[in-house]
């Protein structure tokens, strides 16, 4: 098995999931914004004293979900304004330079071990980035799931008062 190939798939599989975790936040956005389109409307609505007072308790509860949800959406794009900071490999000039100069010197056969510890040092630093952004994203994804049960919770109260 040529090891190389391998740490070279594992480095271009973890560029291939910061990407794809920067595209993961269209949808959960919009469920955000439309949850609290709707709990904004059901929120200036009329209500008698006993269903104002549930509601009340109900929209606190989804405002403190919508928080929690933005707080761990801001933290898995850009960690919390901080940015990520993904490795990358050097520059392929430096690193055709560096085999010249290997060659020179006659010591060719360290070049092949030196891109195998970049790429597993990159990749290894990659992964533990996209780990991180990837649980922040499933806690705002669970935020999110509670903010539309009670956003179904207030739907239910509003219709209860218009009945």
């Amino acid at each position: 098995m040529d090891t190389t190939n391998f740490y070279k798939e594992i480095h271009f599989k973890e560029i291939e999931r910061k990407h794809t975790l920067n595209n993961s936040f269209q949808l959960p956005i919009l469920i955000l914004t439309t949850l609290v389109t709707v709990n904004i409307y059901i929120a200036k609505q009329n209500y008698n004293d006993c269903l104002f007072k549930i509601l009340q308790i109900v929209l606190f509860l989804n405002l403190i979900g919508f928080i929690l949800c933005l707080f761990f959406l801001l933290k898995s794009f850009n960690n919390l304004f901080k940015n990520h900071n993904y490795k990358e490999l050097a520059n392929p000039n430096e690193i055709y330079d560096y085999e010249k100069e290997l060659k020179s010197e006659k010591r060719s056969s360290e070049f092949e071990p030196y891109i195998k510890k970049i790429l597993c040092e990159i990749s290894g630093h990659n992964f533990e980035i996209n780990k991180e952004r990837t649980e922040q994203l499933a806690n705002a994804k669970n935020f999110l799931f509670l903010c539309v049960i009670l956003s179904l919770t207030s739907c239910v109260i509003y219709i209860f008062s218009i009945i």
